[in-house]
């Protein structure tokens, strides 16, 4: 919040602001850019490798459950301004998850752990993982199976 009220101040304020979210990125782990538009009562519960893209605008409430979630755009070599991340009100992302826009997520969703969302997701819905685990034996039993 400290480093969002500095960048609106003159020169002076934006090195300011830097300093500040370079301090919290080292304290930390998360990047949490002064751009970014993160309304009150954010939560973000194990900060390291968390990263949210300047451009990301989040209403109340957001809750970061884990580490290792990015929410940005999905098309690095794209105009930043041209793939906001736009999200609702009471949003908890699981860990690992990756929100990659442009897109918007409604109000009170839930996007599980290790989800990839890239598109949009309406109002009140559950975002999971549609990939299924598969178990590899590549133990004895399994060799001794194949041969007969």
């Amino acid at each position: 919040r400290l480093s969002s009220w500095l960048v609106t101040l003159p020169l002076p304020g934006r090195y300011l602001a830097l300093l500040v979210d370079r301090f919290n990125q080292f304290a930390t782990g998360a990047q949490l850019p002064a751009t970014a538009k993160l309304g009150p009562g954010l939560q973000i519960v194990h900060p390291q490798a968390v990263i949210i893209a300047p451009n990301v605008v989040a209403g109340r409430n957001l809750r970061v459950a884990g580490a290792a979630v990015t929410i940005g755009w999905a098309d690095v070599d794209g105009a930043p301004d041209d793939q906001v991340v736009r999200i609702g009100d009471d949003v908890i992302v699981g860990a690992g998850a990756k929100i990659l826009g442009p897109l918007t997520v409604g109000n009170n969703v839930k996007i599980g752990p290790n989800s990839m969302l890239v598109e949009d997701a309406p109002d009140d819905s559950t975002v999971i993982s549609a990939a299924r685990t598969k178990v590899i034996s590549l133990g004895p039993e399994a060799v001794a199976e194949d041969a007969a």
